[in-house]
């Protein structure tokens, strides 16, 4: 039983299948070696010792920046150019002090690390201190940092 509608023949204006790969082809894949781990692990240390140029040079960019920043911030009538400029340097200031402020965090692990391995007496294997003894440790250099500055009473009248 057809149908009264239905075409006596099928279209030609199917819509072509896509192309289907009958014999795989070897396709060389490239990778990147900052991300393999077939050429090692980072050594931050020495990329930084490396590359101390480089930081150096974003250290004298950032102080310009600031300056700039300052600069436009002391204007008082600012056009929308000048205003999309200091809103770029701002974020890009506290993009660079959220990098610093991470990497002396980084800093400060790294020696409370050592000095742990030390007074524990661990030659071979290492130790790691856990979230609420780093946590300690910090809040006592803290106190120690606010009372050598005298700004210890401050801070307990704030809280």
């Amino acid at each position: 039983m057809t149908k009264r509608k239905a075409p006596v023949e099928t279209t030609s204006r199917k819509p072509v299948s896509r192309f289907k790969q009958v014999v795989k082809v070897n396709k060389r894949e490239s990778h990147d070696p900052r991300f393999s781990n077939a050429h090692g692990t980072l050594n931050r240390w020495a990329f930084k010792k490396d590359y101390d140029w480089l930081y150096r040079m974003k250290d004298t960019e950032n102080v310009q920046m600031e300056a700039q920043y300052k600069s436009l911030r002391r204007k008082g009538s600012k056009t929308d150019a000048e205003w999309i400029e200091q809103e770029r340097l701002k974020k890009q200031l506290d993009r660079a002090r959220a990098e610093k402020k991470m990497e002396e965090r980084e800093e400060k692990e790294w020696q409370m690390q050592q000095q742990y391995n030390e007074s524990v007496g661990r030659k071979g294997g290492h130790w790691f201190l856990k979230k609420s003894e780093k946590k300690e440790i910090e809040t006592v250099q803290k106190f120690k940092n606010l009372q050598k500055a005298n700004k210890l009473e401050d801070w307990m009248a704030k809280k």
